[in-house]
């Protein structure tokens, strides 16, 4: 099979997507920097119980951060990219590029079909 089939066949199910990292909104920054840089990862997802609420990116935190100047005690509610757009494990590994490429996202969150993030 070809890549680019293969890219509009293959579903993110096929993937190791790994544990998404995930706080609540009223986390601080300075809590959700702490936990993205001991896991290595670019992304926080903001939960509100299981509910997917926002996202906060390393970008995030540049803009609405530091070039803001918030103070790292702020909680995650006042910075984060709110309904953020969001892929399905079902959805291609294709679908899921072109979503990234078309609105310019380093991030994309996975959910399952009910809306709790699962990667």
């Amino acid at each position: 099979m070809s890549l680019r089939k293969n890219l509009w066949t293959d579903e993110l199910t096929q993937l190791d997507l790994g544990e998404p990292v995930a706080v609540s909104p009223e986390t601080t920054v300075r809590r959700t920097i702490e936990t993205m840089r001991a896991r290595r990862v670019g992304c926080a997802l903001i939960c509100d119980g299981p509910r997917l609420v926002g996202v906060f990116t390393e970008r995030d935190f540049i803009q609405r951060g530091i070039a803001a100047g918030v103070s790292l005690d702020t909680p995650m509610a006042d910075v984060l990219t709110t309904d953020p757009v969001t892929t399905q494990r079902g959805d291609s590994v294709g679908s899921a590029i072109r979503t990234m490429c078309r609105g310019g996202y380093r991030h994309l969150p996975v959910v399952d079909r009910i809306g709790r993030p699962t990667g």
